[in-house]
């Protein structure tokens, strides 16, 4: 029996399974949003995994778990917040789509946010997606056009939550940095 999947159907897959990262995450709601086909690929892998928690027998956690987690919680928050650098040989670059791949740098669950390089090849596109936050852009190399405008190597861009993000563009290649909703 052949068990290979294709992009999307594994893209689906990573989503409701709860793994995808935050911005495959957003790419994957927005194209469910527009493609009617994708969507009921989605929601056909929700419904296949959402019976996974059932299966597992309930199991407290041990007791003194809660107070070693409050206490190391503790323990950090004293230490005071260390700075977070990321060299370029660092990190793992996943592929978005077609010719766009993206490192995220770091990613703060609580607040929601997420910084993140993306690169686009030449002639690549990020499909049009939503935000629940304001979205950052800076073009650090190459040029993009995005919302009717051509952005340049020090550009910048702001899209205000709940606004239309539309495709992102690259006719000769770019590295572009994302700050912005997870």
């Amino acid at each position: 029996m052949d068990h290979s999947m294709t992009r999307l159907e594994w893209q689906a897959a990573q989503v409701a399974l709860g793994v995808a990262g935050p911005v495959a995450r957003d790419l994957a709601e927005a194209l469910a949003a527009r493609d009617t086909e994708f969507a009921t690929l989605l929601a056909g892998w929700r419904e296949k995994l959402s019976g996974l928690a059932e299966l597992a027998p309930e199991a407290a956690p041990p007791p003194h778990l809660f107070e070693a987690v409050t206490a190391r919680i503790a323990a950090e928050a004293a230490e005071g917040r260390a700075p977070v650098t990321v060299v370029a040989a660092q990190g793992r670059w996943r592929q978005l789509a077609r010719g766009v791949s993206a490192k995220t740098l770091h990613q703060d669950r609580d607040a929601g946010r997420h910084s993140t390089l993306i690169r686009l090849a030449p002639g690549a596109v990020l499909a049009a997606h939503p935000h629940a936050v304001d979205e950052e852009c800076l073009v650090l190399e190459g040029s993009i056009e995005t919302a009717g405008a051509v952005l340049h190597a020090g550009d910048y861009q702001l899209v205000p939550a709940g606004v239309p993000h539309g495709a992102i563009r690259s006719d000769g290649g770019a590295l572009i940095f994302v700050s912005g909703g997870a």
